[in-house]
């Protein structure tokens, strides 16, 4: 997932999973930020404008690929 740019989260409460329904509008603002700043990120569905956590682990060269969009953009980079 990393290496095509795919955050690997999971949800930090189970029950969060169950509140999101087919159509609703997921969005994680300041992704980069949120990226560089921990393991844990916010998750916002628009559609009813909740929030919920999830855990992202990430080696240092696993941040840096998604952070580039993936692996091939992270050769490029480098």
């Amino acid at each position: 997932m990393i290496n095509f740019g795919i955050i690997p989260a999971v949800f930090k409460n189970e029950a969060d999973y169950g509140a999101i329904k087919v159509g609703d509008r997921l969005k994680a603002e300041n992704i980069h930020e949120q990226i560089n700043k921990g393991y844990v990120l916010t998750i916002q569905n628009a559609t009813n404008n909740t929030s919920f956590p999830v855990l992202v682990e990430l080696s240092d060269r696993q941040r840096l690929i998604l952070l580039a969009g993936g692996l091939i953009n992270a050769t490029k980079n480098s």
